[in-house]
């Protein structure tokens, strides 16, 4: 994993420097790459950009970064930020596992299974 998040920082550092007006312009054209590691392992890297609540307001960019494994699939390494229409980060994270998608995989599994009921929470 310590590989991915390098990899994950260098190839997202670009994305970091770039203007709110450069950022608008990769709107709706996500980013979808293959990068390697100094071991020279292959890594799926996609980086998103959305408004993060209304248009023309803060834009939202995300990336995540896997090795292609199951485990990588369902638990990707992520990084993102959000950014205001000044140019200022609003929001900041750095090398995060995304489990969201795991937990909701084991939700959508269960909630097929036949008498099965999810917990109330």
């Amino acid at each position: 994993m310590y590989e991915a998040c390098n990899q994950l920082f260098t190839s997202f550092a670009e994305y970091r420097r770039l203007s709110y007006a450069e950022l608008v312009e990769n709107m709706d054209n996500d980013k979808y790459l293959v990068v390697k590691g100094p071991s020279h392992r292959e890594y799926q890297l996609e980086i998103q950009f959305m408004w993060d609540d209304k248009q023309d307001e803060d834009i939202r960019a995300l990336a995540g970064i896997d090795d292609g494994s199951l485990r990588g699939a369902f638990l990707p390494v992520c990084d993102g930020f959000i950014m205001s229409p000044e140019g200022r980060f609003v929001g900041e994270w750095r090398c995060k596992i995304l489990v969201i998608g795991w937990i909701t995989y084991l939700l959508h599994l269960c909630s097929g299974l036949p008498n099965q009921q999810l917990p109330n929470t």
